[in-house]
């Protein structure tokens, strides 16, 4: 079986405490994987890039955006507070062909 892909990205996830996290892309048989290292935080990049597509129906059409906010655990009240930075690393990545 084939070992899939991890790279580190060079920013940070912070925590909203101002803890600091690696963070990670894996390209595995599902697709490209963000990885806030040491946390629960794990998404599918193309689940965060569907956030971005989805009309919002309460504004008119207006697209929603990715907040700069999203949760690592929701039932623990446990935030990443600069996922913008963290999705502009993570794209600026794979758009380079570094994954």
């Amino acid at each position: 079986m084939k070992k899939d892909k991890v790279v580190k990205l060079k920013v940070k996830a912070i925590d909203d405490v101002g803890n600091k996290f690696q963070v990670t892309l894996e390209r595995g048989e599902q697709g490209i994987v963000l990885s806030i290292e040491k946390t629960p935080g794990r998404w599918y990049m193309s689940s965060l890039l569907n956030l971005e597509a989805l009309p919002n129906r309460g504004a008119g059409g207006a697209r929603l955006e990715l907040p700069n906010e999203l949760a690592i655990d929701f039932g623990a009240k446990w935030y990443c507070v600069n996922m913008k930075s963290v999705m502009k690393a993570a794209l600026k990545r794979i758009c380079e062909g570094g994954l």
